[in-house]
């Protein structure tokens, strides 16, 4: 069938609301992005609440334009559009819905304003201080309501009747000593916005308190009959300035406080005279202002009426610098008070730590900040404490020092390290070791090296005496037999522990046997490896030596050297069993011959004809 050469024209752009009130929204869109083949000649609008399924058009008349002004809205309720392009082909499909839209004023009531502060308390006044909200809700703010509450109630009472536009409000009419809270809401042309958040509590209270309480008196000088103290004034004086301090006074061994003189005190010392000798006394001092009188202060430190000076404290803790068989020398540190009196002598005392006895380490006055006490016996401990005198007498003993060995000033040295072995030979070894980390405070004067075969428990000193150097050539060992080496440092205070034992080394040639690698009837071939010195001059050949197993005698198995590490030794006799031993060359001559090779008789391969 044939059809017109055009279609219906695709969905237009989805629809946005442009403007809305309380009745009305304004819609625009965008032409569909296809118009079919045929000029768009109107569009049809659609609306629907966003829970219902149920689209209704919203007018009867061509809409020409793609805007549109929706009336008849209900307000508070949220609306949602759609679109559909007309050509001459027809209606088009509609296009995806708008968001949802609430058809209301195009403004909200404020939020919240700022937390109020409060300032300018009285008995019966306060001022109320708050900041505007974060937001005003698109209209202008009309004013604020002022609420009060006190903190036991759960009721917000309403203070003015008309919005005020001032960011501050004076309440008037409080109940002296009452509590209150307060809150501030913003108005605008929408409504009331949310309350802030309540101020902190304050009391209607007249702006001045009774002062806090002074300092702790402090005595300052004392005799037999009198005290003088002196004190700190409040960290507060309530808001009104101080006018004087009460203080009183107490015999510490009674409940009972008295006033220590009969006025008010306008400065922050007081001499209390008329006290009785021998009594202790404290002290407490109130502050005064136009609210009346403050808390007293915390007591004074007891204070006993007396002469003006005291014995002195305990010196310092006495360290042990010196320390010798009979004798140490100690010294301390002043006490931190005389007393008020100047100190004339300190007073020394000695114990054993297994004694609770101390005694006299001295016959004369100790004038000085330190003591050599002799007479000591060697090998026992001492502790030591002293006292401090002045014209009061004797004060407290010190802290006793730490427990001291009468000894020589130096000990034994520590424990060399472990020996290390090199140069190993049949019958020879070296041994190289470090001094020990402590000397134990004396040079060391020597070493002594012990040895030890594997198979035995038994240490034997090598050396009758002290090895002055931190190496040794230990001599006559027995070839093939494993030797442990350990070592002992000397001081003047005698031998030190020793070192750990070396490894196990067996004393042996320092190169391997000669190794057979291949038999015929008139032929061996044999390999070794190079010494593991070569005596610190490059090795120029070696020297094969070989003898029949049932001689005892040696002879050349080549007439030159060779320089290689392997050689075929030829012209042998079928059916005798050889041996063969190798020597090393230098520039300093021939050294010692290995160990021989494993005895090998001379026949064909096997399998050979």
């Amino acid at each position: 069938m044939a059809k017109p050469p055009y279609d219906v024209p695709a969905a237009p752009g989805k629809p946005e609301v442009t403007e809305y009130d309380e009745n009305f929204m304004v819609i625009t869109w965008t032409p569909p992005a296809s118009d079919g083949g045929s000029p768009v000649t109107h569009y049809i609008i659609e609306k629907k609440e966003p829970r219902s399924s149920k689209w209704t058009q919203v007018t009867k008349e061509e809409v020409k334009e793609t805007t549109f002004k929706v009336t008849d809205l209900i307000e508070g309720k949220d609306y949602e559009f759609h679109v559909a392009a007309v050509n001459k082909a027809g209606q088009g499909p509609f296009s995806a819905p708008s968001e949802p839209k609430t058809a209301k004023l195009p403004f909200d009531p404020p939020s919240a304003p700022g937390k109020p502060t409060v300032s300018n308390i009285d008995a019966t006044e306060m001022t109320i201080t708050w900041t505007v909200p974060e937001s005003d809700g698109g209209s202008p703010i009309l004013g604020y309501f002022v609420e009060k509450k006190e903190p036991k109630s759960s009721r917000w009472v309403r203070i003015n009747s008309t919005p005020v536009e001032p960011l501050t409000f004076k309440v008037k009419d409080l109940v002296e000593k009452s509590k209150y809270h307060f809150r501030v809401i913003a108005t605008n042309k929408a409504g009331e916005g949310p309350a802030s958040e309540p101020s902190d509590v304050h009391m209607a209270k007249p702006p001045y308190d009774i002062p806090g309480a002074p300092s702790r008196p402090e005595v300052t000088e004392y005799d037999r009959t009198k005290i003088s103290i002196k004190w700190s004034p409040p960290e507060s004086d309530g808001g009104s300035p101080i006018t004087g301090y009460v203080v009183e006074k107490r015999d510490t061994t009674s409940n009972r406080w008295i006033k220590a003189v009969p006025e008010t005190v306008e400065e922050t010392t007081l001499t209390i005279e008329n006290l009785t000798e021998d009594k202790e006394y404290e002290f407490r001092v109130a502050a005064v202002n136009k609210a009346g009188q403050g808390p007293y202060s915390e007591p004074s430190q007891p204070q006993l009426c007396k002469p003006p000076y005291d014995v002195p404290e305990a010196p310092g803790k006495p360290d042990i610098t010196e320390v010798d068989a009979e004798y140490m020398v100690i010294t301390w540190t002043k006490p931190k008070s005389d007393g008020g009196s100047p100190i004339t002598h300190y007073v020394v005392e000695r114990k054993e730590p297994t004694s609770t006895r101390w005694m006299k380490a001295h016959k004369e006055d100790v004038k000085e900040l330190t003591l050599k006490v002799e007479g000591l016996m060697e090998g026992k401990e001492y502790m030591f404490h002293v006292a401090a005198v002045n014209d009061a007498g004797q004060g407290p003993y010190s802290e006793p020092s730490e427990p001291k060995l009468a000894k020589l000033p130096y000990d034994v040295p520590g424990a060399p390290s472990k020996p290390e072995i090199s140069d190993i030979d049949a019958t020879k070894m070296t041994v190289t070791w470090t001094p020990p980390k402590s000397d134990g405070g004396a040079p060391i004067t020597g070493y002594y090296v012990e040895r030890k075969e594997s198979s035995s428990s038994r240490w034997t000193r090598i050396t009758k005496e002290p090895v002055l150097d931190t190496t040794l050539r230990a001599k006559d060992l027995i070839e093939k037999s494993k030797y442990q080496f350990r070592v002992f440092a000397e001081n003047k205070a005698g031998v030190g522990p020793a070192s750990e034992p070396s490894d196990l080394t067996m004393a042996k040639l320092p190169y391997e046997r000669p190794e057979v690698t291949k038999v015929d009837a008139t032929l061996i071939g044999i390999k070794w490896s190079p010494p593991a010195s070569d005596g610190g001059s490059p090795i120029t050949g070696y020297v094969i030596e070989k003898k029949d197993r049932t001689s005892t005698r040696w002879t050349k198995a080549f007439k030159d050297t060779i320089e290689e590490t392997e050689y075929t030794i030829k012209d042998l006799i079928e059916g005798k069993e050889y041996e063969f031993r190798v020597a090393a060359v230098n520039n300093a001559g021939q050294g010692p011959f290995s160990e021989p090779s494993q005895p090998t008789l001379c026949k064909p391969p096997y399998g050979k004809r």
